[in-house]
């Protein structure tokens, strides 16, 4: 048997595991609602599966939100006739960088140290509290390494997929699925953008091109965080971007792009993120300290 030919039977047995998960369970289970046409998905076939009794859906907001995404989240709640509860502590995620003093964590896999406070960490104490038996999260079904991954760390939490389950959608699939249940889809995505987190200010995770398209898609999102990157400069020296040129790596603040942009330097077309936000880093944080 060749190698692909045994990754590929070992990934079906991960997806037909996965999918065993989702139609045994009969317990109450807690969806991450991220703001995204995955997560979404995920909570209708949740109340769809178990019913709206078994169902807690819950958003951790980072106050950095694109606007159309709380339009969505209120969609969400009428057409599927379910609250959500939100989370919200008042921050966004330049209060909690300038507090702490740093943006990423290397330690933890480059993570971002808002999205550990504002989001994993409020969902873990919701989860303990709530009582649910499982947690819903919103990866497809080609994302099998990442369910493993996910189920590894949580444990003995009870991790469930339920986009694993026929029919099974590819990510366009995933935003035609959104129309047919009867949402408008979010704006962001109709924008070209990937994902639907952190859009209000941009993500620091994104790389320098996707940065360089928001200096005019995205221009007060763009004008607030480099006006609070330059006050965190100052104080740390650390920027989001960096500047590789000639075997050197610099720090590449927002302002600077911003200049160069509007003298007219061009930057690749794309709009690449290392974005983690809704994942576990396992350099901080283990399941019995999360979720035990």
């Amino acid at each position: 048997m060749s190698r692909k030919r045994i990754e590929n039977s070992a990934w079906r047995e991960m997806i037909e595991e996965e999918t065993r998960n989702v139609e045994t369970f009969d317990g109450t289970v807690c969806v991450n609602v991220s703001g995204g046409h995955g997560s979404a998905v995920t909570w209708y076939r949740c109340i769809e599966f178990y019913g709206r009794d078994r169902v807690q859906p819950v958003f951790a907001d980072t106050n950095s939100e694109h606007p159309d995404l709380y339009r969505f989240l209120d969609d969400c709640e009428k057409q599927f006739d379910q609250k959500l509860t939100r989370l919200n502590d008042g921050r966004n995620i330049w209060d909690v960088f300038d507090k702490t003093g740093m943006m990423r964590i290397a330690r933890a896999g480059n993570a971002c140290k808002a999205s550990i406070e504002l989001k994993q960490k409020p969902l873990a104490r919701f989860y303990k509290e709530s009582g649910a038996d499982a947690i819903a999260l919103g990866l497809g079904f080609l994302e099998a390494e990442r369910m493993a991954a996910f189920r590894r760390k949580m444990e003995p939490v009870r991790v469930l997929f339920p986009l694993a389950v026929r029919p099974r959608f590819s990510e366009c699939e995933t935003h035609e699925e959104i129309k047919r249940i009867g949402l408008r889809p979010c704006t962001v995505y109709a924008d070209g953008q990937p994902h639907n987190n952190c859009r209000k200010f941009g993500c620091i995770l994104a790389g320098v091109n996707q940065w360089a398209a928001d200096v005019t898609a995205n221009a007060d999102g763009f004008d607030y965080s480099a006006k609070r990157e330059g006050v965190f400069f100052d104080k740390t020296g650390f920027a989001i971007c960096r500047n590789q040129t000639r075997g050197t790596v610099n720090p590449y603040p927002l302002a600077q792009l911003r200049e160069d942009v509007n003298a007219g330097k061009t930057f690749r077309d794309d709009w690449k993120s290392q974005c983690v936000c809704m994942e576990p880093q396992p350099a901080l944080f283990s399941a019995d300290a999360c979720f035990g």
